[in-house]
């Protein structure tokens, strides 16, 4: 039978700890049930809403809408565990039948092809035990290759950069309110040359039960560079995604991917599981603040943190955006990417997967913050992908990850508790048949980051695709701090 295996044994420990902990030397998952992760936290009791973004400026049978699966999931907590998951589109009447209903912890649900974006709302248990994401696959159109995903929950504040505002790259941001009260939202440009006026950015109002697309071209123009958006809801709350669509000069479709909310300007950023394999890796880092900051890039490599050549330091001007080239840095690897500074800063990167006869795809990773107790990868393993798992410690001391593979029917497929040495990243390769989800426990007091990387087997494209493991009741609110771009650092 298929396992998840060590493809470059990323595990940067003494042999005496993997034997002590059941792990064979070439990291292969064990299909038998092991203790909790030690130190785990209790997940919450209550309700959660979250929206999985499904579509943009496109319309009808042509959108990625069409294209879309929503996978949504609920982990085991307790033999005592209640609660239900449910998805509907977003404004739709909560009456009859939801489409999506989860009512058994440790299992999965897919939504195929909804119209519109979905609103998962989680209940009792699964209130602190769920989550979503959406994969799409597509071989032609300017949506074609691979993209992935997570829902996400409202909240005040989100930080975009990396985003586009040419012809090259255009981005469009995805601002949906599933409260039951308008909300209104603020946008606040910053470009390579600091931050932009924009007539037409402030006071949004977003309907209860509503999204609204905002293309980037339609208000800044064509402006070469990345950008940088911060999303601030002056009334109410949302949720916010962007989508990245990528061309040639010829305007031929080069891929296109989601593009999630990084984590809220901070000293120290971590970007988990930028995809392996040849292509670039570019590093952006937007400055938000008024002072120029000087920024350390580090990669958490198999045998802890190192500097990258010709990749290791840069500055950023205040209010303003650069990007770095970090692929010779990864080797090739699966990796993460740390970026210290003494300023607060905002990153994210933007890769590519290139071939000789298909056309090419890109993905997005980034910044996140730690796994808290419970990750989660709903649409990890998908048919007609491979699936690579990376998990890296950002933290000073080892830590334990309990790594599950579970199908949507709540059946334990393979597990593996895997040690990580602070700032060194492990992978595995997922090799067993989809649908299944990931789940990785983590200790308390831990700074493990974990996610995802897909590519397409099948098909006319070289599909890419990335995410972040999902902790459930961080759903976004980790995105949720305030920040004021114009108080100095």
């Amino acid at each position: 039978m298929s396992a998840i295996n060590a493809v470059r044994g990323w595990i940067a420990v003494g042999v005496a700890i993997v034997v002590a902990t059941g792990i064979g030397l070439l990291g292969y998952l064990v299909p038998t049930a092991q203790p909790p992760a030690a130190g785990s936290s209790q997940p919450m009791l209550g309700r959660t809403s979250s929206v999985c973004t499904t579509g943009t400026l496109n319309a009808g049978k042509s959108s990625d809408s069409a294209e879309s699966q929503v996978y949504a999931v609920a982990a085991k907590a307790s033999a005592n565990d209640t609660g239900t998951l449910t998805g509907r589109e977003l404004g739709s009447a909560d009456e009859g039948s939801a489409p999506l209903s989860v009512d058994t912890p440790g299992q999965g649900k897919i939504l195929t092809g909804p119209q519109n974006s979905v609103q998962l709302t989680a209940d009792g248990i699964m209130a602190g035990t769920s989550a979503g994401m959406v994969f799409g696959s597509t071989d032609s159109g300017e949506d074609r290759g691979l993209s992935l995903g997570a829902c996400t929950s409202p909240v005040v504040d989100q930080w975009f950069t990396g985003l586009g505002a040419a012809d090259r790259l255009r981005s469009q941001l995805v601002l949906s309110n599933p409260d039951d009260k308008q909300a209104e939202v603020d946008l606040t440009f910053f470009g390579p040359d600091g931050e932009l006026s924009v007539p037409g950015g402030s006071g949004l109002l977003i309907p209860a039960g509503r999204s609204r697309t905002v293309s980037l071209q339609d208000l800044l123009g064509n402006l070469d560079g990345d950008v940088t958006v911060h999303v601030h809801a002056s009334v109410g709350r949302v949720s916010a995604m962007a989508r990245d669509l990528r061309s040639a000069a010829d305007h031929t479709p080069t891929g296109a991917d989601w593009h999630p909310a990084s984590a809220a300007p901070a000293n120290q950023q971590i970007i988990p599981a930028v995809p392996g394999g040849p292509g670039a890796r570019k590093l952006i880092i937007s400055n938000p603040g008024q002072r120029r900051a000087n920024v350390k890039i580090e990669i958490l490599g198999p045998d802890g943190p190192f500097t990258p050549a010709d990749a290791g330091e840069t500055s950023v001007e205040g209010q303003s955006v650069v990007e770095v080239e970090v692929s010779k840095g990864l080797a090739g690897q699966i990796g993460t990417v740390r970026v210290t500074s003494d300023q607060k800063v905002v990153s994210a990167v933007r890769s590519e997967r290139i071939g000789k006869t298909k056309p090419n795809d890109i993905a997005i990773n980034t910044a996140q913050p730690a796994i808290t107790s419970l990750g989660l990868a709903p649409a990890a393993v998908v048919d007609g992908s491979e699936t690579e798992l990376a998990i890296s410690n950002g933290g000073s001391a080892i830590a334990t990850a309990d790594v599950s593979l579970i199908n949507l029917d709540g059946v334990s497929l393979y597990h593996e508790r895997i040690p990580v040495a602070p700032g060194a990243s492990i992978e595995r390769r997922v090799t067993q048949a989809g649908p299944a989800y990931l789940q990785v426990k983590t200790p308390a007091g831990s700074q493990l980051y974990g996610g995802v990387t897909l590519r397409q087997l099948t098909g006319s494209v070289n599909g890419l695709a990335a995410a972040a493991l999902i902790t459930p009741s961080l759903a976004g609110s980790a995105r949720g701090t305030q920040y004021d771009p114009h108080v100095a650092q």
